[in-house]
């Protein structure tokens, strides 16, 4: 059975009204959806998003939005919220899709609305482009053969751990970074920004057949407003040749 929208004069059905309106009239006359004005902050280094203090990467932005989306009068509702950014055309906006049972039938309804929306560089970035580090961890090597076989492998598997620290759950809001890698005559020195992480990496270095010795040192660099020192830590790890028949 057919009725027609008092409002827009369209045809429709049972299924496709709501109140005796289509729902596009019904929708846009009243608050069946809302939701805040989200404030939103892209970092283009690490291609990460910023809403109420916490980082996120695109996909578990969207579901964290969705969970600030309102429906009202609908039935079965389920939100689902897709952030638009065409840095072309400098249009930003989130699409709310709403599906709910609607006169019987489940139907789809579409809401746009802007967002505040700023690119710069997050905290993190910052600190890596300013060469920010707490911790410096140096490999020694006791000859210049023993340098060249084995600091490829030991920065590779440097590199690996840091990236395995990182995926750790724990570990996502405050990410550990190598800050800059300077080769020295005798080895390689890197430069961290976390000293309890530098600490996981020494640990599993010193367990390499060639590690010899190592050795930590700091150095105060600063003193905070309640007075805390702040320190700068030196882990050095020496390599030398392996004596395989030793026990």
């Amino acid at each position: 059975m057919q009725r027609i929208c008092p409002k827009c004069g369209k045809a429709i059905t049972v299924d496709g009204m709501i109140n005796n309106f289509c729902i596009d009239c019904y929708v846009s006359e009243n608050r069946i959806i809302t939701a805040p004005v989200f404030e939103i902050t892209y970092c283009p280094t690490c291609d990460s998003y910023k809403y109420a203090k916490k980082e996120y990467k695109k996909p578990e932005l969207e579901r964290e939005l969705s969970k600030h989306v309102r429906v009202w009068e609908l039935e079965q509702a389920k939100t689902n919220v897709t952030l638009i950014t065409d840095f072309e055309k400098q249009e930003y906006y989130v699409k709310v899709s709403v599906r709910a049972l609607v006169g019987g039938a489940i139907k789809e309804i579409v809401m746009e609305k802007d967002i505040s929306f700023r690119v710069e560089p997050c905290p993190d970035c910052l600190k890596i482009a300013g060469h920010y580090y707490t911790t410096i961890l140096q490999l020694r090597f006791e000859s210049k053969i023993l340098k060249e076989k084995l600091q490829p492998v030991l920065v590779r598997q440097i590199e690996a751990q840091v990236k395995a620290i990182n995926n750790a759950v724990a570990n996502k809001e405050k990410p550990f970074f190598i800050s800059k890698k300077v080769e020295q005559k005798t080895g390689i020195d890197f430069y961290l920004n976390d000293s309890k992480h530098t600490e996981k990496l020494r640990k599993t270095l010193v367990l390499n057949r060639y590690a010899k010795t190592w050795q930590r040192t700091r150095t105060l660099v600063s003193a905070d407003k309640e007075g805390k020192r702040k320190y700068r830590h030196t882990l050095c790890i020496r390599f030398g040749d392996a004596c395989d028949n030793c026990s």
